[in-house]
């Protein structure tokens, strides 16, 4: 079976590839990422598709947001040029309409990654945190949003990560046999030190990058209420971020203890660092900090609106608060400050937990292999209750 990815760059498609690999198909990648930074031994045909933006980001080390929609648009109308034939095209959101279209035409099945909650929902939560924050709140463009929304309805399935994701899309009126959870799971390496250096005050760590969807707010909130003695907060993200938000800006400088850290050469030195990591985000569809943290030996405190947390329900090293409440914040990291042993007793847990899994099968390939084994049998559709996909109306 013929299998068409296209990923834009390359986020969590070299896991896509290894499975589709192992179920046998023939892979293409459409991507402006080199072929050498897909890291795997799977076997898969490339095709360079450019995206300026993304290019010129790495060469001038330099941010160029406002260009990423117009880019992708276009990166999708290229693809849509030069991809194959094939029995399935596997895009991802915002950049694979127009190619996914064409595949229909064709009779393909076109599948849709959207990691992120339901366009007009992250709509509404933007404007809601550019008002707390005192921003000028900038909309998406109306086309980009049609744009969207008619991707949702082209796609025979749409795969989220999680659950929050998920029902974000089930609110907005997506038939639920519409939609299917692949959660992203082994996808960063353990480098949990064999000992951790003990000492008595507290370090930790977060990261930011669009502030407006990661919660940064209601951590330094949180954080200049419990006043803790001997304990830092470090923040990476990039300082120039903090400019374009003042009230950010203030609340660091305020608080001596908030260290705001930009590039580190090697992000497990960050992670080394920290004794316990927070994750305060109000609209992250998967998160894969959190994972990394962990893999790294970090306790963890996210909110609800994380979607990696799911993957860790009921495990004692994975704290799980309220979005956007300082409040419960404020209570997790003072009760972990005031019993800094359960700090190591999570981080012991930690260690079980990643030893365990070698023993279970991922959850993504499980996921992946489910989604593409009826079509690899031939059977009608993908889900029970959804119209043939092979033949759509």
């Amino acid at each position: 079976m013929k299998v068409n990815v296209l990923p834009g760059t390359r986020f969590h498609s070299t896991q896509l590839i290894d499975k589709l690999y192992g179920l046998q198909c023939d892979v293409k990648v459409y991507s402006s990422s080199p072929k050498k930074n897909f890291k795997t031994s799977a076997s898969f045909s490339y095709q360079f598709v450019p995206q300026i933006a993304v290019i010129l980001e790495r060469v001038f080390k330099t941010d160029l947001a406002p260009l990423e929609l117009g880019q992708n648009k276009i990166y999708d109308q290229l693809c849509s040029y030069l991809i194959r034939d094939c029995d399935v095209l596997h895009g991802w959101a915002g950049l694979s309409l127009t190619s996914g279209i064409r595949a229909k035409r064709r009779g393909s099945v076109y599948l849709l990654e959207r990691s992120c909650p339901h366009v007009l929902f992250q709509e509404e939560l933007i404007a809601r945190e550019s008002e707390k924050l005192k921003v000028p709140y900038i909309p998406k463009p109306r086309w980009w949003l049609e744009r969207s929304l008619q991707e949702y309805e082209e796609a025979h399935a749409i795969i989220t990560p999680s659950d929050y994701t998920r029902d974000t899309m089930i609110e907005r009126g997506i038939p639920q046999n519409k939609l299917k959870k692949i959660p992203l799971d082994r996808m960063v390496q353990v480098k949990i030190p064999n000992q951790k250096f003990k000492k008595n005050n507290l370090t930790v760590g977060t990261i930011v990058g669009n502030p407006l969807r990661k919660g940064l707010v209601y951590l330094l909130e949180a954080w200049e209420k419990i006043k803790l003695p001997e304990a830092k907060l470090i923040i990476k993200m990039n300082p120039v971020h903090l400019e374009a938000f003042p009230l950010l800006r203030e609340m660091v400088q305020r608080q001596p203890s908030v260290e705001v850290r930009g590039f580190y050469p090697c992000i497990s030195d960050f992670y080394h660092e920290c004794d316990l990591f927070v994750l305060p985000s109000v609209d992250d569809g998967f998160g894969l900090v959190i994972t990394e943290a962990l893999a790294h030996g970090l306790p963890c405190i996210a909110t609800d609106h994380v979607g990696a947390v799911e993957n860790f329900k009921n495990l004692p090293f994975v704290k799980v608060v309220p979005a956007a409440n300082s409040e419960a914040l404020a209570t997790q990291i003072q009760q972990l400050h005031t019993h800094q042993e359960e700090l190591s007793a999570q981080r012991e847990s930690i260690i079980h937990y990643f030893r365990s899994l070698k023993n279970r099968p991922s959850l993504y390939e499980l996921g992946i292999e489910d989604l593409y084994q009826p079509l690899l049998n031939q059977k009608r559709s993908l889900f029970s209750q959804s119209d043939s996909l092979a033949n759509p109306s």
